[in-house]
């Protein structure tokens, strides 16, 4: 699990979901409490690599406590199930979640990014999970 460290007193934090590669790949995220159990997000957050327009990114809140400080958020974990089923031929696909930190996505400073490269296999559909914790810098 990548940890990557935050400014408590800065701006809202943002995670960007990234899928690559001639796949239909879907995705969930949610937003976990430290103890990695407890979920913090609700509804669950969607997307998929299917529309260009859409952009995967979503505010990082939660959205059973929306008033909690940004120090609150010190050890909890992003967790991002991706679900990739082979379209083409299988060359390969790159998964990224980017934790970024500003006031809108677009001007936000880049925090870090997790990392999955893979094959699909001979199955036709794979499921991976990548994980960030949150680390007050």
């Amino acid at each position: 699990m990548k940890e990557v460290m935050f400014d408590p007193d800065g701006q809202k934090l943002w995670v960007e979901m990234d899928p690559r590669g001639v796949y239909s790949i879907s995705y969930t995220y949610q937003l976990l409490h430290s103890d990695e159990r407890t979920p913090l997000t609700h509804p669950l957050r969607t997307g998929d690599n299917t529309t260009v327009d859409d952009e995967d990114c979503f505010d990082i809140v939660n959205d059973l406590a929306k008033d909690d400080p940004l120090s609150a958020y010190h050890g909890r974990v992003l967790e991002v199930s991706f679900l990739i089923q082979t379209i083409k031929d299988d060359n390969g696909y790159k998964l990224e979640v980017k934790v970024h930190q500003g006031a809108d996505l677009h001007n936000a400073q880049l925090l870090g990014t997790e990392t999955r490269s893979d094959k699909v296999g001979t199955m036709g559909i794979k499921r991976e999970k990548l994980k960030v914790r949150l680390i007050k810098g």
